[in-house]
């Protein structure tokens, strides 16, 4: 999955092995860029509806979380 937006634009996520119903609802990934530092971590959504159907997609960024 592409990454839009946010610390992480443009960054891949290799979601491989993940169950379907975890690519439709995205993921908090680890963030060393985003509005809380190192510790801090960004929200992405699956942006596509195909997505759980293993078709390219995207995650885009929803905001910062601490």
């Amino acid at each position: 999955m592409e990454l839009v937006g946010g610390p992480l634009d443009g960054m891949l996520l290799d979601v491989t092995g993940w169950p379907p119903q975890e690519v439709v609802d995205g993921a908090v990934l680890m963030s060393e860029h985003g509005a809380f530092g190192p510790s801090g971590r960004s929200d992405y959504e699956s942006a596509d509806a195909d997505a759980c159907a293993g078709g390219v997609g995207r995650f885009v960024w929803r905001g910062d979380v601490p």
